[in-house]
């Protein structure tokens, strides 16, 4: 599970900033002043923003080519975990657009990530690491239900939040935006507590709900991997099935 950002280095140019640049196809990496890499990428040292360490944790991800697969340079874990590659977001890390497979704690060099899609020489990726929870798995669906659970204990008034049809919010600015709720069976799904939907084309359709199954039994229903339509059709099997369950009523 990519549970929790553990550490980030700054690797080029960046005062503030965790980042890595893809280098020009055209450009001659021999007169690079930096490392080679094994796919024959140009990497820079490092020297001009460091090593940055977390504990015993550090990541270092050199200027490379575009490609379906980049490398993570060196990688320092203290317990097992993931690199995880982020668009750049106005300056900060935004959608996931690539992961490596799990690490095992230690140092490591050129470790894969495999990436959603390939990007043109001169974008800025954001590369983290983050924490696996004991399963082994990339975002499993148990891991995505105790991240809700989590929510609802720690912060139940935005979990509420998330099963409104719409909210409005106010800037810093004063502005005011409405946001409607991407869930389209929001108001279909009886006891709903928290809802909250993603799609990417890496992860395919998610959704995780939390629905009350009876007086105080939340239960969460988590679907990954499902189409962009279909995860709303699967938690509502799911819930279902499970209410059926709980009364003991055979599904037909």
């Amino acid at each position: 599970m990519n549970k929790t950002v553990i550490s980030i280095l700054v690797i080029v140019f960046a005062v503030a900033a965790v980042y890595f640049i893809f280098w020009n196809n055209s450009a001659d990496p021999s007169s690079s002043d930096g490392l080679e890499s094994d796919d024959g990428a140009a990497a820079t040292d490092g020297s001009s923003s460091g090593l940055v360490r977390v504990g015993g944790n550090a990541v270092y991800m050199a200027d490379q080519r575009p490609g379906v697969t980049l490398k993570a340079t060196l990688v320092h874990l203290e317990k097992p975990g993931y690199v995880v590659i982020h668009e750049n977001l106005d300056g900060a890390a935004g959608d996931i657009v690539g992961h490596s497979d799990i690490i095992a704690a230690g140092e490591h060099n050129n470790i894969p990530v495999t990436m959603t899609k390939e990007f043109i020489p001169g974008t800025l990726l954001f590369a983290m690491l983050h924490t696996d929870d004991g399963d082994g798995e990339w975002q499993s669906a148990r891991d995505i239900a105790l991240l809700a659970k989590a929510l609802m204990e720690k912060a139940p008034s935005i979990a509420f939040a998330a099963t409104d049809t719409s909210i409005v919010i106010r800037s810093l600015e004063g502005k005011e935006h409405a946001l409607k709720n991407t869930n389209p069976d929001i108001e279909a799904l009886s006891g709903l507590v928290f809802s909250k939907t993603g799609y990417t084309d890496l992860a395919g359709g998610n959704l995780v709900i939390v629905f009350d199954a009876g007086i105080l039994h939340p239960i969460a229903v988590a679907v990954l991997g499902s189409t962009r339509d279909g995860r709303f059709r699967d938690a509502k099997r799911l819930m279902l099935a499970t209410r059926s369950l709980l009364a003991g009523i055979d599904l037909p």
